[in-house]
């Protein structure tokens, strides 16, 4: 998921471009019927042990993809 994330246009914002990169993740996996479990699986694998508000998944989430891009978007633009 992050992989699609990275590759989308920086343009967007992130909130943006981790929901193109969730459908887009989903239309690639026919086992998985559909956003959400795309959603769960990232908020668990990601925050699995911590304590983080519910209402602030997708906040945090979001954050941690801009920290990704921060540390490795420079390497992986000059890799494609």
């Amino acid at each position: 998921m992050v992989g699609v994330f990275l590759l989308l246009p920086a343009t967007l914002r992130t909130k943006e471009r981790r929901k193109n990169a969730q459908k887009i993740v989903t239309a690639m996996l026919p086992e998985v019927e559909d956003l959400q479990t795309v959603q769960q699986k990232c908020h668990k694998d990601t925050f699995d042990g911590e304590v983080v508000d519910r209402n602030r998944y997708h906040r945090e989430f979001d954050s941690r993809l801009d920290d990704i891009e921060e540390d490795y978007g420079g390497e992986l633009s000059h890799s494609l």
